[in-house]
């Protein structure tokens, strides 16, 4: 039983992947809706099989993969979809696509329209648009749906430019790997623009929620209302690659089902691609526990981090531990006032010994009532040096760390000011970020 807006449709293509070491379901639309499945997201499959053996056996793997086939139509006149597939001495994937099949003649029905206005989102791509007929009932539906989520997935010679642009019109998110995004930029002349820009474009000219471009071994990007995110990927041993672009997709559809931040979604969903791509076939079972050991292992972020800068304790009375700590042989080597939210009185000293340096500010009046009711002093937050503060914030909220502040803060400090950032650590303790300007 399906709760209206607790689930997801997936439309278009099943079928065999025909490779030379055997026959293997597959699909792009079922293979994410299996992915989907798999990780917990309830999920209808709207299809069309032959009356036939293959479509007899697509039906039960389907079921086998907790994936109902009520929505899945039996046609008495066209056999269950093929697909012979020939890997290239690269690794990439030839297809030779058989038609026509029965996933060419899905009906439009009062019963996936029912199934459709319910749903919380509506997955589709190009390959179903090739015959009228399917690509009718498409267009019909998307009429109906609450989210649309379009996987280009171009499959030659099964696409044109009029047709793309038409699913793109309708689209609140489009998924593409950077292969279709040279196609679908090559259309607006935007050729010589970086991959962002060609997004940023794509996003604006249709409307889009967001935007999402898949790297193959690199990684992905994705573009959407709240900024710019890049996932570098995962290494892992290819075996084949089939299934590795549906199960990311699936992975990010998860994510941010459950309202993940779009960094924490694409990095999730790189890591499913990737453990997916060590398989041969597209629907592996992956374990959660094998997505979070990938993403453990190799997510290390590339921060220039030069040395831990200072650490920063809030005082009650300046004076008083200034004094403390040059007893301790730390000495005063910055003294400058700040204030917090329009209110004056903020007062800092930076106290050195060797290469250690203890940040002691005593706040603004209202702030240092705060303080003063601890009873007990403790470390606010340590700091980190680097030399490029706008570039560690990118790096730092494309990982979905997010910062505190929305932009670098610029205090007035030292001989020509610094700038700074905080995050919080898991247990909610204070990582600065901080550049000391030259």
């Amino acid at each position: 039983m399906l709760t209206s807006n607790q689930y997801i449709c997936s439309f278009g293509e099943i079928l065999w992947d025909d490779f030379p070491s055997g026959r293997l379901p597959g699909g792009a639309p079922m293979n994410v809706a299996i992915g989907l499945q798999n990780l917990g997201v309830p999920t209808a499959m709207i299809s069309r099989t032959g009356d036939d053996a293959l479509g007899a056996e697509i039906k039960s793997f389907l079921q086998s993969k907790n994936c109902s086939t009520r929505w899945v139509q039996t046609d008495t006149e066209h056999e269950t979809g093929i697909v012979k597939v020939q890997a290239s001495a690269t690794g990439e994937n030839h297809y030779t696509i058989v038609q026509p099949v029965a996933w060419d003649f899905i009906s439009f029905t009062p019963e996936v329209t029912d199934l459709v206005k319910n749903a919380h989102t509506l997955i589709f791509g190009t390959l179903a648009c090739r015959n009228e007929v399917s690509r009718n009932t498409l267009l019909e539906l998307l009429q109906y749906a609450q989210f649309k989520v379009f996987d280009v997935n171009f499959r030659a010679p099964f696409f044109d430019e009029k047709m793309v642009k038409r699913l793109m019109e309708q689209a609140d998110m489009v998924k593409m790997n950077d292969d279709e995004l040279k196609i679908i930029g090559s259309w607006y002349n935007l050729s010589d623009l970086d991959e962002m820009a060609q997004m940023h474009f794509l996003k604006e000219h249709f409307n889009l929620q967001t935007v999402v471009v898949t790297r193959g071994a690199h990684g992905a990007a994705c573009l959407d209302n709240s900024g710019f995110y890049q996932s570098q990927g995962f290494k892992v041993q290819v075996s084949s690659t089939v299934g590795s672009g549906d199960a990311f997709l699936a992975g990010f559809l998860q994510q941010r089902f459950q309202g993940i931040a779009p960094a924490q979604a694409l990095t999730y969903a790189c890591a499913l691609g990737a453990l997916v791509a060590t398989y041969q076939g597209a629907n592996p079972i992956i374990e959660e526990r094998d997505i979070q050991q990938i993403i453990q292992q190799q997510t290390v972020l590339d921060l220039p981090i030069n040395h831990l800068q200072h650490i920063g304790i809030p005082v009650t009375d300046l004076v008083a531990s200034e004094a403390f700590y040059q007893r301790l042989g730390f000495q005063n080597v910055m003294a400058s006032t700040f204030e917090i939210e329009g209110e004056k009185g903020g007062k800092v000293a930076m106290m050195k010994r060797g290469t250690i340096i203890v940040e002691l500010y005593q706040m603004p009046p209202t702030e240092l009532l705060k303080i003063r009711e601890r009873q007990n002093g403790h470390i606010d937050h340590i700091a980190f040096d680097v030399d490029d503060i706008d570039a560690t914030y990118t790096v730092l909220k494309n990982a979905g760390l997010t910062p505190l502040e929305p932009q670098p803060v610029f205090l007035n400090f030292w001989n020509k000011g610094c700038k700074y950032f905080n995050i919080l650590g898991p247990d909610g303790e204070r990582l600065e970020f901080n550049q000391i300007i030259e």
